[in-house]
């Protein structure tokens, strides 16, 4: 089965959009894979899983992203080059955490969207 992108985009929104609410933000991955799972209608497991796991990713990627950039200010704004240059290397270290993290968490949602959603009882 082909991959759905419109619903990895529409996970990856979620998980973006939860991941600024104060009281779910820890779990916005796994809410941004079971909406890609849901929203893509996934019957098979393997096909819940890896569309979870990209709007995950791919969400833990653009916050990871911005929050490089913010470091980076703040850190130049704070102590100058040096400050920045530590702003920087945290952030790169960030978003390598946030790509795994991202996927693994966004795996776990899109397989419990596929076991609430996908499978049928005969």
């Amino acid at each position: 089965m082909a991959m759905n992108w419109k619903a990895v985009g529409l996970g990856t929104i979620a998980a973006i959009i939860c991941g600024f609410i104060p009281i779910v933000n820890f779990i916005a991955s796994i809410i941004g894979g079971f909406v890609a799972a849901w929203y893509g209608k996934e019957k098979d497991y393997k096909n819940g899983a890896i569309a979870g796991g990209l709007s995950g990713a791919i969400a833990g990627l653009i916050v990871s992203i911005l929050a490089m950039f913010v470091l980076t200010a703040i850190g130049g704004a704070a102590l100058g080059g040096l400050g920045a240059l530590i702003g920087g290397a945290v952030g790169v270290i960030a978003v390598v955490i946030a790509l795994i993290l991202g996927f693994i968490l966004g795996a776990i949602g899109g397989l419990i969207g596929v076991a609430v959603f996908g499978k049928k009882k005969k």
